[in-house]
């Protein structure tokens, strides 16, 4: 059906609630705070790339239990084709960066991104933070 975005509670919730009964699911999401902005004020979006697999003992009742997250050293690098701007509801300044699909999105490598080198400590910290608790330890 497509992405809309609406600025405000208000505004997502009055969207909500006019969507007929047999519209299907729908996946609300607030706008992350504090976005990755380029040099020159558009939204950057990576890409990252996780593994997850896990093992059980089935013998011994599911004990024995293993699981391990791999992330991928390279990811994706999209920029929006629009300037940002939280107040406009214009999707393409939000969510719409698929490259080929949008006039003015770029890609490149997560190797080739100047701020790789400072961005990924975080990145993994985050992974870390948000996946650790479904890991065994």
């Amino acid at each position: 059906a497509g992405v809309s975005v609406h600025c405000g509670r208000a505004a997502c919730l009055a969207a909500w609630q006019g969507l007929p009964a047999d519209a299907g699911e729908h996946v609300a999401q607030p706008e992350v705070p504090g976005v990755l902005l380029d040099e020159a004020g558009r939204k950057v979006t990576l890409r990252v790339f996780v593994l997850v697999a896990g093992v059980a003992d089935p013998c011994a009742g599911g004990a024995h239990r293993a699981a391990w997250a791999h992330l991928r050293r390279e990811f994706f690098c999209r920029t929006h084709s629009q300037p940002y701007d939280a107040t406009d509801p214009d999707p393409r300044r939000h969510v719409l960066c698929n490259v080929g699909a949008f006039e003015g999105v770029d890609c490149e490598l997560g190797s080739r991104w100047p701020h790789r080198e400072r961005a990924w400590p975080s990145i993994q910290r985050m992974l870390r933070e948000c996946l650790g608790p479904f890991l065994p330890e």
